[in-house]
């Protein structure tokens, strides 16, 4: 047992309820954790849809510019 952890608990019941504790924190640190982990990922893969929309609307759009603009000189 470290000095710290000796000068917190003054009996072996104490440090089982800390260690208890300690550990109860520690889970749920984990499942908020995972938790934002998840809702990161939700967002990336939204973040890559409107990407790839954007893309090929963008590439719609360069399409139909090129055909105006040779529609327009063919008159």
């Amino acid at each position: 047992m470290t000095k710290d952890l000796e000068a917190q608990v003054e009996s072996d019941h104490e440090l089982i309820l800390l260690l208890k504790k300690e550990i109860e924190d520690l889970t749920v640190h984990i499942h908020e954790t995972e938790k934002n982990l998840g809702a990161s990922q939700q967002d990336l893969h939204d973040t890559s849809e409107q990407l790839a929309v954007h893309e090929k609307l963008s590439a719609q759009h360069t399409i139909l510019q090129n055909i105006f603009y040779r529609v327009l000189s063919h008159i």
